[in-house]
């Protein structure tokens, strides 16, 4: 086969009939064999070592994350199969009962089956569309197709959930490729981490297949919260408290991105990668130092925050932040170059990385968004080291030839590394600060918006009424729904029914057929919105309600007649359904379908259906039919499981039965 490629070669060669194909044709070449091509000119030689083996080592380091992310993939999807009591019905399916392989949690061999299926698609889909945008600029641009993307396509397979639609693993892998590398001239000239890059486009651009608690575990209709979100609610309490234990999460037992999960994995590639001197072992050290300095400053100051008391070592296995320090952090074209450059370049990563977790809402990681910031001033910290190390090496020539030193002032590098530290503080301070400081007002908006849905799906508008004048006949309690008696002591205009519903003290946990909703834990306690008239006495109610739809949890209310039968209206407040499709739950005329319609029948049980089926409205039944959103068939069945579920003696059904008897 040598002897064969050797012959092809000047038909590819420059002048040769496929000059144009010489990009293709060193691909393959350099695959199977090493390159004939040497560098003859100093300085920079300094060993016989390759790209293509360059990249095979990282390779080979991130083969404990590939090996991991089968066995862990599968073990949370059977688990999950396990807990739920069904099998996935799909062509990984058809696959496993082919090779006679099951979905036992407890075996090893079935574990990693299983997750490799889910692995493989992503993987080959990332390879195939990177590769040919690779490949296209390679021949556009008549240069060799370089390795870089072999290591780039793996580390951001590692990085997606196990369901990531096949689509769009396509368009981030082209996002990453061809707008964070190619056009800035390709392999070596980017200045951000092409697969971090894909990635963040994916998370910004698709958030609901990117985040929450839906998209961890490869099983539909499951929803298991990764580690870090139940730290982000209640701490290290709320994650202990959800099954998952330090050494399960240092091993890598919990859900989260494939690669991800396993602390112990990646830092055996660290090892490999140190030892190899392929990565840094500066960056590492300093993303592990700046990390446990400043989550050891948030130990010591304190605050109401569950992340702020969390450990450092807690830090070190949630997430991806051990992934991130190891194989993203180390990239050696995004990163910073020089000795000292890499040491501010690492600890600004662990650093920043901590403050956006404990003090940014938003986002329940930071290590994606802190690598691509420090990214973005690795040339600025490189410059900056320069600078400062040519201001040094002047001073000592200026003390020994006694030359004035007022010519150096213009190359001094003390400023210059100043500034950078200052921009990165401030860019700290401003995102802390502003999530902090603005902290009261979006909780005060959230309020007031939820005001407005409240009196917009209670109809007071509509009888002439201002927002003003319909605020006061708006009578807020709590209710404890196991009992259906109103509760002194809860504030219900700060009570955060998301957050309640996570947190395991004021939430239970729903059996597998209780949960018609999919929202896994129920609140004890739960706000209504009482619409009095003048004397005081009931005219409508207001119900909070919740579930899952396609793509996400569904937050809405329902607002009923003074009979408690009678829908006055339902809206959706918050929501992440398909637009065009799930998003029409929105849609007015549909919300108008439900005014006059009647969940209970005579004997209260409840009959309320959203039905793709042709409604004959000279039927009984039509008055608790509602006709389904075209194309949106699971949003349906979602919007009347979770009316189905509140509606129901789990749901708000102790209250209005306990309403009913004090009317009688």
């Amino acid at each position: 086969m040598k002897r064969y490629l050797d012959r092809l070669r000047p038909l590819f060669a420059k002048g040769g009939r496929y000059e144009k194909y010489y990009p293709i044709f060193e691909m393959v070449d350099v695959f199977l064999y090493s390159t004939p091509e040497t560098t003859h000119n100093a300085p920079h030689v300094r060993d016989g070592i390759d790209l293509k083996r360059l990249m095979m080592y990282v390779v080979v380091a991130l083969t404990p994350c590939i090996l991991w992310s089968w066995f862990n993939t599968g073990y949370q999807a059977n688990l999950a199969l396990a807990t739920m009591g069904m099998a996935k019905a799909d062509w990984r399916y058809d696959l496993l009962a082919a090779l006679q392989i099951g979905f036992d949690a407890g075996s090893i061999l079935d574990n990693t089956v299983h997750g490799f299926l889910y692995f493989l698609p992503i993987y080959l889909t990332t390879l195939v569309v990177g590769g040919v945008w690779e490949v296209v600029f390679s021949t556009v641009r008549r240069k060799e197709i370089n390795e870089g993307f072999l290591v780039t396509s793996m580390l951001f397979t590692l990085t997606l959930p196990p369901d990531m639609p096949l689509w769009m693993v396509a368009v981030g892998i082209s996002f990453g490729v061809v707008l964070g590398k190619e056009i800035f001239g390709g392999t070596g000239k980017n200045f951000l981490n092409p697969a971090l890059t894909a990635r963040a486009f994916l998370f910004f651009a698709y958030p609901a297949e990117m985040s929450g608690d839906r998209v961890w575990v490869a099983v539909d209709g499951y929803s298991g919260a990764t580690a870090l979100s139940l730290g982000k609610v209640g701490g290290v309490e709320g994650i202990t408290s959800g099954g998952i234990t330090w050494w399960n999460a240092f091993i890598g037992l919990m859900p989260g991105s494939m690669g991800e999960t396993s602390t112990l994995a990646c830092l055996l590639g660290a090892a490999f990668l140190i030892y190899t001197r392929v990565g840094s072992w500066r960056i590492i050290l300093g993303v592990f130092l700046g990390m446990v300095r400043a989550s050891l400053l948030f130990n010591v100051v304190g605050s109401d925050n569950p992340m702020v008391a969390m450990p450092w070592y807690w830090h070190l296995v949630l997430g991806g932040f051990a992934f991130g320090m190891t194989f993203m952090a180390t990239d050696p074209v995004s990163a910073a170059m020089t000795s000292a450059g890499r040491w501010v370049f690492g600890i600004l990563i662990g650093a920043m990385t901590v403050l956006i977790r404990v003090a940014n809402p938003a986002f329940p990681e930071g290590v994606m968004l802190t690598i691509l910031f420090a990214n973005v001033f690795a040339p600025l910290i490189d410059y900056a080291v320069i600078q400062l190390n040519i201001r040094r090496r002047l001073r000592r020539h200026v003390r020994l030839n006694q030359i004035p030193l007022y010519p150096l002032r213009r190359v001094s590098a003390s400023r210059t590394l100043l500034v950078t530290f200052v921009v990165c503080l401030v860019c700290s301070v401003v995102v802390a600060g502003a999530a902090v400081l603005l902290r009261p007002i979006q909780e005060s908006n959230q309020k007031a918006d939820l005001i407005r849905n409240v009196i917009a799906v209670s109809g007071l508008l509509k009888e002439g009424l201002t927002e003003q004048q319909a605020l006061q006949r708006i009578d807020a309690r709590m209710v404890e729904l196991a009992t259906g008696d109103e509760t002194q002591g809860i504030d219900p205009d700060t009570f955060n029914i998301a957050k309640a519903g996570k947190d395991p003290v004021i939430s239970t946990a729903l059996t597998r057929q209780d949960d018609v909703a999919q929202i896994r834990r129920e609140p004890r306690y739960l706000p209504v919105y009482r619409i009095v008239g003048d004397n005081g006495d009931l005219k409508k109610l207001i119900l909070p309600v919740y579930g899952y739809g396609l793509w996400s949890t569904m937050y809405g209310f329902l607002a009923l007649e003074e009979d408690l039968r009678t829908v006055q209206g339902l809206q959706f407040y918050q929501h992440a359904e398909t637009p065009g499709l799930g998003g029409e739950i929105d849609n007015p005329k549909w919300r108008a379908q439900w005014r006059g319609k009647v969940v209970f029948d005579d004997k209260w049980r409840v009959q309320v259906e959203v039905t793709k089926v042709e409604i004959d409205y000279s039927t009984p039944e039509a008055q608790y039919q509602v006709d389904a959103l075209a194309g949106a068939t699971i949003t349906s069945r979602g919007v009347e499981n979770l009316l189905k579920f509140w509606l129901s003696d789990k749901g708000y059904g102790p209250y209005l039965a306990r309403l009913r008897r004090e009317r009688s």
